[in-house]
């Protein structure tokens, strides 16, 4: 299913005080549907990042069984905003999973959801790096891939300051595979990234629906992990999302 076709173009976008993240000037419904799955009293925003979709993404794409002993290290580098903490659990189920794991959070933040993960994960003996090795070849040489949770939607490199946009910078210039969470991190959630100073991943999972800037994806594999979705949050904001399969939590596009 194309990104694109993913949300109706029909539906109408005028929410009011409901309105939620806008880009360039325009709104979109994967955006929108974000907003209101993330700040809705009623729809429990702690629960979301802790899914497993992001870890399912990966063990489709790169099943455990088909990856070496040194492609089953995964490094997952994590933001203080919410992305990261989806990238603290996603290495939590990926131990589950079996694969191994190591953690570099470029800023630590304060949050609650973010303490109670890496909590989680430290129990879980998932190691995590004091720094990020400013020679690649060294991340290439140690892991068999890296997992993008740097920033999200509506995050900037200069908003989150300058660790941020230093990992950034580094996960431009990998050779092994990348998978970003949700938006590439840096990329802007409608316009995209320029294809000359952007992270280009080989992975996408998008949550609730793609957004925009999907349209512009280019790599290997792109998941939509949106069947936690409400089916009034659907209607709402006319999302079409992809069927999924069995018990999957994740369906390929």
């Amino acid at each position: 299913m194309c990104p694109k076709c993913v949300w109706s173009k029909q539906t109408t976008l005028g929410l009011g005080s409901e309105a939620g993240p806008q880009s360039g000037g325009r709104s979109q419904p994967a955006l929108h549907a974000d907003h209101l799955l993330t700040t809705a009293p009623s729809l429990c925003l702690s629960p979301l990042p802790t899914i497993q979709p992001p870890c399912c993404a990966v063990s489709q794409a790169f099943p455990l069984p088909s990856l070496s002993r040194k492609q089953r290290t995964v490094l997952v580098i994590c933001g203080p905003e919410q992305n990261g903490a989806v990238g603290l659990a996603c290495a939590r189920h990926l131990r589950v999973f079996e694969y191994q794991p190591s953690i570099f959070c470029p800023v630590r933040s304060a949050d609650a959801l973010h303490r109670d993960l890496t909590t989680q994960c430290e129990k879980m003996d998932i190691p995590f790096l004091s720094f990020l090795p400013a020679e690649v070849r060294l991340i290439d040489d140690a892991y068999g891939l890296v997992v993008d949770a740097v920033l999200g939607p509506g995050v900037r490199p200069a908003e989150a300051g300058g660790p941020c946009a230093r990992a950034l910078a580094t996960l431009k210039r990998l050779s092994i595979p990348l998978v970003s969470l949700d938006v590439p991190s840096g990329w802007d959630a409608e316009a995209g990234g320029d294809a000359k100073d952007a992270v280009q991943p080989d992975v996408l999972v998008s949550f609730a629906a793609p957004k925009s800037c999907a349209g512009r994806f280019s790599g290997r594999h792109h998941f939509v992990a949106g069947r936690f979705v409400p089916e009034d949050v659907r209607r709402k904001f006319g999302l079409r999302l992809p069927k999924y399969t069995g018990t999957d939590c994740v369906a390929a596009l």
